[in-house]
């Protein structure tokens, strides 16, 4: 009704959300009425049916790439029994989804690649994977002043490292060597995070 799907918010309705409907995700606009059981979502926009999968070149202006990964920043992760092919099938994976994101991107547009691990290969070196084959495409600074900068010797050079951001739990302070604002920065509380990564993208116009 009213261009609008609904379904209702049992725990098996919510699972298999995805399932009824497909959503630009940038334009997504889910209802959830307070004191209702009913979930509303547009399937048109102006006339126009929402885009369903495989989308066209160019489709979006905004991606958010949360990629499957080997999660090890996550606490009750930092004594996995991963093996090293499992753990090596992970960068294949997110090298597939950064070139389909690539694709759907739109000149002008931003790209946000985040995983919740603390590999290079997943991180600082994907980064650079993406700047080596895809000429449209630079690294974006996050105007950010939390977290720290990417890992050295990992692909990226020092202006590049300084673009991403990496966190992780809190950064012991050497006290030997004399603090900075950067390294009170780095210290802080708010650092005492998983540890996860993020880089943006932006693509040439």
């Amino acid at each position: 009704m009213n261009n609008q799907t609904v379904s209702h918010k049992t725990k098996s309705s919510i699972n298999e959300f995805p399932r009824y409907i497909d959503i630009r995700v940038t334009e997504s606009k889910h209802n959830y009425q307070p004191g209702s059981d009913e979930i509303k979502s547009p399937i048109s926009e102006g006339g126009m049916r929402i885009l369903k999968p495989p989308y066209p070149r160019s489709s979006f202006k905004w991606i958010l790439l949360d990629a499957p990964c080997s999660a090890l920043g996550q606490r009750p992760q930092l004594h996995t029994k991963m093996s090293i092919k499992e753990l090596q099938s992970f960068p294949v994976i997110q090298r597939r989804l950064l070139q389909n994101a690539v694709t759907l991107l739109q000149p002008g547009g931003r790209l946000v690649y985040s995983t919740c691990t603390i590999t290079s290969e997943e991180n600082e070196k994907m980064v650079k994977w993406v700047l080596d084959n895809f000429s449209d495409m630079e690294l974006v600074e996050i105007d950010m002043e939390l977290g720290r900068p990417g890992l050295p010797h990992c692909g990226l050079n020092e202006e590049q490292c300084r673009k991403v951001r990496r966190f992780g739990p809190t950064f012991i302070q050497d006290s030997s060597s004399p603090k900075t604002l950067t390294d009170s920065n780095l210290a802080s509380e708010d650092n005492d995070t998983i540890g996860f990564f993020i880089a943006m993208f932006g693509k040439m116009a």
